[in-house]
């Protein structure tokens, strides 16, 4: 902690520990860091992605309106640093009677699952599970890492039509989402569509933060890679 104080006198440090992982959120509170944020990790996959009319990329003059469109969408939330984190070049809308409906950004993943800790069972159980062996390697764990997620208010539904066409355009069949529990975009893309064969393997994790000399809002966080 000492040692990122003085190489970042300014900010805020974060970091995010498993829900489960109590021996180092301990750690990280006896530290002086407080938890600011739970996030979930959700799963979307399907087994064969279909195209989607009206799908396509953004042009890299809409950026600032798709920023303006997030902006809106996440009032009330911490960590909006759109112009820092939208990358045009990796994001897409849905266009529907020549009306945006949804849009998102889509970076490209790979993992290799070394060690899952008392997870461990899971890894050697995938290559028996026929639907998860055939969206997840744990050799080659290949997924699109969806984030900067915006809908209509009227139609929440068609984010998951993108969600889709991004998958097939990209030739994917799997992607992960961070969201904050707190979020009430959250809670209306939640009930807006089906999650898949992999839902069931979400993961919590706690944002635990050096603050300095700030308060926490008790706002929600919106969870990105900051344009990585």
């Amino acid at each position: 902690r000492r040692f990122l104080q003085e190489q970042l006198p300014r900010g805020v440090v974060f970091g995010f520990i498993e829900d489960d992982n109590t021996a180092s959120l301990a750690i990280s509170r006896r530290a002086g860091y407080v938890p600011i944020a739970s996030v979930v990790a959700e799963n979307y996959a399907v087994l064969r992605p279909a195209a989607v009319a009206g799908v396509r990329r953004l042009e890299a003059q809409e950026r600032e309106r798709l920023q303006d469109c997030l902006e809106t969408l996440y009032a009330g939330h911490d960590l909006t640093d759109f112009d820092q984190s939208v990358v045009p070049e990796q994001c897409w809308v849905l266009e529907r009677g020549g009306v945006w409906v949804a849009a998102l950004q889509a970076e490209r993943r790979r993992f290799e699952l070394v060690d899952l800790g008392y997870r461990g069972w899971l890894k050697r159980a995938v290559p028996w599970i026929p639907v998860v062996r055939q969206l997840v390697d744990p050799r080659d764990y290949r997924f699109l890492w969806y984030q900067h997620l915006w809908f209509r208010e009227d139609q929440p539904g068609a984010i998951f039509d993108l969600m889709q066409g991004v998958l097939y355009a990209m030739g994917h069949r799997l992607a992960n989402l961070q969201f904050d529990r707190r979020s009430p975009v959250y809670a209306r893309w939640r009930r807006s569509g089906r999650l898949g064969p992999l839902a069931v393997f979400r993961n919590g994790f706690q944002v635990m933060a050096d603050l300095r000399d700030l308060a926490p809002t008790g706002r929600p966080i919106l969870c990105t890679t900051r344009g990585a």
